[in-house]
């Protein structure tokens, strides 16, 4: 119930705010008069709260999908952005992101609200995140969740992949969210599209992410490459492989031979001390911004993963006593490390 409210009070303007707290202000000025007193004042602040809360739901009941052919999906805001790009001449196409980053933090359950309240906890214990972006994140999830589930079982929902860890995780949980549904559900390989239509013979890159290929290619890849419809078998297949994934304590995974592999958190822990060993040869025995690090590793990384994650392994070796600190950890642009001189080899 408090999660509901704090979502309706933010979707309220300024000027709505003020008006109800003028009017709550008026109250109390009443509530000395022996017709209004306590019991109207409370009367009047239910009433103010029950019109706020139609408002909202009003303002929120999912959309009509009449006017659209097909359902587009990814994973990331970024991904997203760049759909929306390339698909904005044509008004036909939907297109939703999940905004999260399911390679790292804990699954268990997060097809239902408890699991997401779980991984939020975890998020804000170990990430960081913004405190706004923590406090979007319950209702954000949740709103594309309904938005996804809104939409009609005639309607086909393509659900863009590349190998990333991410993705391919993401997929599996959506197939779970629809495991009881008779959604007509593709994949679009968006790595095998590249490959078809754009890879050069002197160029070696693969996607590791959605978000690495621009718009007008995705727009070619949507235009000339078929997506593959899921079979039952194959929709079961990733429901089970969800189901593991969610089981599991790891909290943090990664891609490695076409398959979602669980490492130990500490995973990129050597490339972070590499690369502070690296920059000390360069540079001399100074400390080292925790962004330049980061960034280095997340440019050298041949995994999708992030650098809020990076950045707690970072904190993290800073608190296990390998690195020297300066500055204020509360983020990669505030502070600097050095390596302590007995620092493993």
């Amino acid at each position: 119930m408090i999660d509901k409210w704090k979502k309706v009070l933010e979707g309220i303007s300024e000027a709505e705010a003020k008006t109800m707290l003028l009017h709550i202000k008026l109250g109390l000025d009443r509530t000395s008069h022996p017709k209004y007193g306590n019991d109207g004042f409370v009367r009047d602040v239910e009433r103010s709260f029950d019109d706020l809360e139609r408002v909202y739901e009003a303002q929120f009941k999912p959309e009509s999908y009449d006017k659209y052919r097909r359902v587009h999906l990814t994973f990331g805001a970024s991904s997203a952005g760049s759909l929306k790009h390339a698909l904005r001449n044509d008004d036909k196409e939907k297109v939703i992101g999940l905004d999260d980053k399911l390679s790292i933090g804990p699954l268990t359950e997060l097809h239902t609200v408890k699991g997401r309240e779980q991984r939020i906890e975890w998020l804000k214990n170990h990430i960081n995140y913004d405190e706004e972006y923590i406090d979007r994140y319950l209702f954000q999830f949740d709103d594309t969740l309904r938005e996804l589930q809104a939409t009609p079982e005639d309607m086909p929902i393509y659900i863009w992949m590349t190998g990333s860890a991410n993705e391919q995780i993401g997929l599996r949980f959506i197939m779970k969210l629809f495991e009881a549904s008779h959604h007509p559900i593709f994949v679009m390989d968006a790595v095998k599209g590249y490959f078809q239509e754009y890879q050069q013979p002197n160029i070696d890159f693969t996607p590791q992410r959605l978000g690495e290929i621009s718009p007008d290619k995705l727009h070619g890849i949507f235009e000339h490459v078929n997506a593959d419809p899921l079979t039952v078998d194959k929709r079961v297949e990733l429901v089970s492989e969800w189901q593991e994934l969610s089981i599991a304590d790891s909290v943090l995974r990664i891609s490695e031979d076409g398959e979602i592999k669980q490492v130990s958190e500490a995973y990129f822990d050597e490339a972070l001390i590499e690369v502070a060993r690296e920059l000390h040869s360069k540079k001399g025995y100074e400390f080292i911004r925790a962004a330049r690090i980061i960034g280095q590793v997340l440019g050298e990384a041949e995994q999708d993963v992030s650098d809020a994650y990076l950045e707690y392994r970072l904190r993290t070796l800073v608190l296990d006593g390998l690195f020297e600190v300066k500055g204020i950890m509360k983020g990669m642009r505030f502070y600097e490390v050095k390596l302590k001189e007995n620092s493993p080899s």
